[in-house]
């Protein structure tokens, strides 16, 4: 399965940026997490 976590937010001008975020998806729940996965983080 592959899912998106944040799409790019072209009106967040907040100096803060994701410090401290919490990332979460509910797009697996009744999947087998067992196995191998694969992060692709993309700084645009």
């Amino acid at each position: 399965t592959k899912i998106t976590i944040l799409n790019r937010r072209p009106l967040d001008n907040s100096p803060d940026g994701l410090n401290s975020w919490k990332f979460m998806s509910v797009a697996t729940w009744g999947e087998n997490p067992k196995g191998a996965w694969t992060l692709e983080v993309i700084d645009k």
